[in-house]
C-alpha cells in the first residue's frame, strides 16, 4: 500500500533551486516533513473512518488531531539505497520512530484492556516495531522527487499501512477509553432498567397471582360453606324427625359426636395447611363428610 503526497519546499531549498540545484537528498527536512503529513493526515483519516453502529463516526476529528500532535513522527538512521545520475529521485531506507508520551500510551492500553485487546507494545511486536522507553521503530522505505520547476517535492512511501495501522492503534485506543467506560454506564443503567423493570413485572405477576389464588381460595371457602350448611340441614331434619324416645337414647352419644367431630376436623385441617382461609375450607369439608356419615348412621333410626 502506497500513500501520495506533494507539497511545497521550504524557503530554503526554494533559495537552492533558484541556484539552479533541484535535487533533493533522502535527509531533506523538506522529505521528512512530507512523511510525518502523509502518515498525520492518512491516520486521521483512517481514525476518522470508525463508525458506531448507526453509522456517525465513533471520533471526533479535532480531538484525533489533537491526539496525533501528540506523537513525535521522526526519521533516523537515513541513507541513500538508490540513485540514478539520470534522474532527480532518490530512493531512500531508515528507521521509522514514533514517540508515544508515557501518559498517552497508559491511556491507550487502558483502554484496549476495556476493549479486551493486546496493549500497544504487544501489538507493535506483533506488526514488527520494537519498542524502546517511550519509542516505537520500524524501518521505512519511501523515496523522493523535486518537481521539475524545483519548487514541489514528491514522496512516496512504501507498505505504509502498518505505520498508519500503528499510530491509529494508539490514537484509537486512547479516545476509546471514555467513549467505552460511558457506553459501560449506559449498559449498566439500562441492565438496571431490564432488572429493576423484570423485579416490578415479577411483583405484578406475582400479586395477580396472589389475588387469583385468594380469590380461588374465597370460592372454594363458600362452597365449602354451601355444603356444610345444606348437609347440616339434612342431619338436623333427620334429627328432628326422630321419636322423643330414641332421640333421648342418642343424646349423649350425639353430644359426644359433636365434640369430637370438632377437634378431629380442626387437627385435621391445621395439618392439611397454614393458610386461613384454607384451613376453614378444609375444616368444613371435614365437617360436612363426617356429618354426612353421621346423618346415614341416623338415617336407620327411622327406618324402624
Amino acid at each position: 500500500m502506497r500513500f501520495k503526497k506533494v507539497v511545497p519546499l521550504l524557503a530554503a531549498i526554494i533559495l537552492l533551486a533558484g541556484c539552479g540545484k533541484n535535487k533533493i537528498t533522502c535527509s531533506d527536512e523538506t522529505a521528512q516533513s512530507v512523511i510525518h503529513s502523509l502518515l498525520t493526515e492518512e491516520t486521521e483519516k483512517v481514525t476518522a473512518s470508525h463508525k458506531k453502529d448507526d453509522g456517525t463516526p465513533v471520533f471526533d476529528t479535532a480531538k484525533i488531531r489533537a491526539t496525533l500532535q501528540q506523537i513525535k513522527i521522526t526519521v533516523g538512521n537515513i541513507r541513500t539505497s538508490k540513485q540514478d545520475p539520470n534522474s532527480t529521485k532518490v530512493f531512500c531506507e531508515g528507521t521509522l520512530k514514533l514517540t508515544v508520551p508515557t501518559d498517552l500510551l497508559n491511556e491507550a492500553d487502558k483502554g484496549r484492556e476495556l476493549l479486551r485487546h493486546e496493549k500497544i507494545s504487544d501489538y507493535a511486536k506483533r506488526v514488527g516495531f520494537e519498542k524502546t522507553a517511550d519509542i516505537f521503530s520500524k524501518g521505512i522505505i519511501y523515496n523522493a522527487q523535486p518537481t521539475d520547476d524545483g519548487k514541489k517535492v514528491f514522496v512516496e512511501i512504501e507498505n505504509a499501512k502498518l505505520p498508519v495501522s500503528m499510530l491509529d492503534e494508539i490514537v484509537s485506543s486512547a479516545m476509546a477509553r471514555p467513549l467505552v467506560e460511558e457506553r459501560k454506564v449506559q449498559q449498566e443503567q439500562m441492565e438496571a432498567k431490564r432488572q429493576a423493570e423484570q423485579v416490578a413485572e415479577n411483583e405484578r405477576i406475582k400479586a395477580e397471582s396472589a389475588k387469583q389464588q385468594q380469590e380461588q381460595r374465597q370460592a372454594n371457602l363458600g362452597q365449602a360453606k354451601a355444603n356444610n350448611e345444606l348437609i347440616n340441614q339434612q342431619i338436623n331434619e333427620i334429627w328432628g324427625s326422630l321419636p322423643d324416645f330414641t332421640r333421648k337414647t342418642l343424646l349423649a352419644q350425639q353430644r359426644a359426636w359433636i365434640k369430637k367431630k370438632e377437634v378431629d376436623c380442626k387437627v385435621e385441617a391445621a395439618g392439611k395447611t397454614t393458610d386461613p382461609t384454607d384451613k376453614e375450607t378444609h375444616r368444613l369439608n371435614c365437617d360436612s363428610l363426617v356429618t354426612k356419615q353421621r346423618a346415614q348412621y341416623l338415617q336407620q333410626y327411622l327406618q324402624r
